[in-house]
Parts: structure tokens; C-alpha cells; sequence
């Protein structure tokens, strides 16, 4: 077993609690998203190195539930919103997107991309600086 064995394994060990707290946020589920943010917090990085991708994660995700919200709101079934997101239709339904979307209001989606792409832009020009700092903000817009 080599290092770099190694580093591709914790790599995709790190890439699934980061899709497994990106649907625990999205759902509403403050206690599951904070074990899978703090299991990510204690990977291999400096804890503070995981929030910009983090916060691109959850800005793609709840930018997908947007859509998805808005097109189910016009009457669109799960395949036909699947097919326009282009995504497979099996993994739209096995990831909730429908029941994810549903949790929040249109109007709540569009303030949660807001609130995240001003998370983004502070921890870019450092107005966020440590990962407790990084976790208040992300809770705060729950």
C-alpha cells in the first residue's frame, strides 16, 4: 500500500460525507449534517480548507432544488425535472430532490443561495476565519 493508495481512498471517504452532509443540511437534519461536518472537519486537511468546497456543494445543491422546487410548482413530474436538470431520473428520485425541495419555500431557497454565496465571498476575503465560525454561519441559515 502506497501514500498515494491511501490519499485516493481518504479522498473519496472525505467525497461522501461531503454529499452526505450536503442532504443532511438540505433536509433539515442539524444533527446528521454537524457528525458528517465534524467527520469532515477531522480529515486529513486543516479543518478551515473543507468550507469553500463545502459551500460550493451546498450552493450547486440548493441551486438544484430551487429549479426543482419551481418546476414542480408548475405542475412538472419528477422524470420530466430530472430530464431538464439533466440528471438520470433514478438518482433525482433516490436523492429526494422532489421531498428536499418541498421542505423549503421558494422564497427560503432564494435566501439560502444568497446567505451561501455571501458565506463564499467572506471566507475568499476573510471575513470568516475559523471553522466554528464557518459552522455558526451555516447554522444560522437553518
Amino acid at each position: 500500500i502506497t501514500h498515494s493508495m491511501l490519499n485516493t481512498v481518504v479522498v473519496s471517504i472525505n467525497q461522501g460525507n461531503r454529499f452526505d452532509f450536503v442532504k443532511f443540511f438540505a433536509q433539515r437534519n442539524v444533527p446528521q449534517a454537524l457528525r458528517s461536518l465534524h467527520q469532515i472537519f477531522k480529515s486529513g486537511k486543516k479543518d478551515f480548507d473543507h468550507c469553500i468546497p463545502l459551500t460550493a456543494s451546498l450552493f450547486q445543491h440548493f441551486q438544484t432544488l430551487l429549479i426543482t422546487r419551481e418546476l414542480f410548482e408548475e405542475g412538472q413530474m419528477s422524470d420530466q425535472i430530472a430530464k431538464e436538470l439533466n440528471k438520470h431520473p433514478f438518482m433525482f428520485k433516490k436523492e429526494d430532490y422532489v421531498g428536499q425541495s418541498r421542505l423549503h419555500s421558494i422564497e427560503k431557497l432564494q435566501t439560502i443561495l444568497i446567505r451561501l454565496s455571501e458565506i463564499d465571498a467572506q471566507l475568499k476575503n476573510g471575513g470568516i476565519t475559523s471553522a466554528l465560525q464557518y459552522e455558526i454561519e451555516l447554522l444560522q441559515i437553518l
